[in-house]
């Protein structure tokens, strides 16, 4: 009977990852990775926009239940041009809120609002209009 213990050989090749393995495999991982670098950078853009958009079309609803609340009255002839207000969205862009009302009164009175950018103020980024019936007691 053989009483000698067992001997496990193993190869070179079964001794665990190779320089040339790991480098490949980091090069397919960079691929990977660049793949989706333009798919990130649109969602940064997109989100900006939203942001943006989210917030000028807060300002067009909350001004609107202002004078929904208030029952805005005739338009006032101010005798000049007025400075629109501005707000800063969390993004850091400045907004100017501008409004016109026309019509006569007593009787119903067009209200607009939009948002713009101060960078760019004949582009609208949000806007609405509503009627209101004004009586005069």
């Amino acid at each position: 009977m053989n009483m000698r213990p067992a001997r496990h050989t193993t190869s070179n090749a079964e001794a665990g990852f190779t320089l040339v393995e790991i480098i490949v495999s980091m090069f397919l991982l960079a691929l990977l990775a660049l793949s989706f670098l333009p798919l990130v950078v649109q969602s940064l853009r997109t989100s900006s926009s939203t942001t943006t958009l989210a917030t000028a079309t807060r300002l067009v609803s909350e001004e609107l239940e202002t004078v929904r609340a208030t029952g805005a009255g005739c338009p006032a002839d101010n005798g000049g041009a007025v400075m629109p207000p501005t707000f800063t969205d969390p993004r850091g862009v400045v907004l100017e809120l501008r409004t016109d009302r026309t019509g006569t009164c007593p009787g119903l009175v067009t209200y607009d609002v939009w948002v713009t950018k101060q960078a760019a103020p004949t582009v609208r980024v949000a806007a609405a209009r509503t009627l209101i019936n004004v009586v005069t007691p």
